[in-house]
């Protein structure tokens, strides 16, 4: 009986041993190039608009959203998608609207693809009204576009904004993607992911609300002429070389750290953490306050 059984390990052994050379071997045929095992069919087609366009409404599945300025009148949509997988475009009253065709319930059933559906939208260097994007599992990057509002979310993926001119109102929302937001100015900022981080550099504005549940917060750069609201769970709040008229920053067990710009009148408290702050008086207020985490801020020198 033993004999069988050590005869069973042994074989078994060998069938995995073996299965393990032939996926080797097809790896190194294919250049350790896993989308040549990808047999879904992607197609490219574009679309362009000559008349006046004041907002831009998205809504997509699993598509990457790019936003990037143009020098041409025009704007110009380019989707890569798959063949079975279009998305409507259309212009209704000045509003540009892209969003997943219908599909029925069985072509929902694909095999898993290696590559990723993909919009960009050519857009003349204007105020827009609004944005709004959103997809489910594919990121977001906006370049060098303006608009009154912007109202951007995902639940996987990414969200980048570079370059942004203006805007009165930005919200900015990810499940579990990271938040990254630089050379931008505007009025007031809502940025909130669950489990990724939000970087914020050279960023000006009026307000700013940051929240995170595990990710860190960190704002290099950042002038408010109003006030800084920060929250985290787990996560660290970071300042460098930031400020507002007013800072309220609050962590569970994360550290709340960094230099500041304007002198300050300081409320800080942790529980169990050490607590290192200016003893100064200003007319605006630094409140930071966390369970088990340290507590150090300094003035920018």
């Amino acid at each position: 009986m033993k004999k069988n059984k050590s005869t069973l390990i042994i074989v078994a052994v060998c069938l995995m041993v073996t299965g393990l050379l032939i996926c080797a071997g097809l790896m190194f045929a294919l250049n350790f190039d896993f989308t040549k095992l990808d047999n879904t069919v992607y197609v490219t087609h574009s679309k362009e608009f000559t008349d006046e366009i004041l907002g831009i409404s998205v809504d997509t599945d699993i598509a990457d959203i790019y936003l990037v300025p143009s020098k041409e009148n025009a704007v110009k949509v380019v989707c890569t998608e798959k063949e079975n997988s279009p998305h409507n475009i259309t212009l209704a009253n000045g509003t540009l609207r892209i969003k997943n065709a219908e599909k029925h319930w069985y072509e929902y059933i694909s095999a898993f693809s290696f590559n990723k559906s993909k919009i960009t939208i050519h857009l003349p260097e204007t105020l827009y009204t609004s944005l709004d994007l959103n997809t489910n599992t594919g990121s977001i990057n906006i370049e060098g576009i303006s608009a009154t509002q912007m109202n951007v979310e995902t639940d996987t993926g990414h969200i980048s904004l570079n370059s942004i001119g203006w805007s009165e109102s930005v919200s900015l929302e990810a499940d579990t993607g990271h938040i990254n937001v630089s050379d931008t100015r505007c009025n007031k900022m809502n940025a909130q992911t669950d489990t990724g981080s939000v970087t914020l550099s050279d960023v000006k504005y009026y307000d700013l609300i940051c929240e995170t549940d595990t990710g860190d917060i960190t704002l290099t750069n950042v002038i408010s002429e109003g006030n800084i609201n920060t929250e985290t769970d787990t996560g660290d709040i970071i300042f460098d070389n930031s400020d507002a008229v007013n800072i309220y920053a609050k962590s569970s067990t994360g550290d709340i750290s960094g230099t500041i710009v304007y002198v300050k009148t300081f409320s800080a408290h942790s529980s169990t953490g050490k607590v290192d702050v200016p003893n100064t008086t200003g007319t605006g207020v630094f409140e930071a306050k966390t369970s088990t985490g340290d507590i150090k801020i300094s003035y920018k020198e």
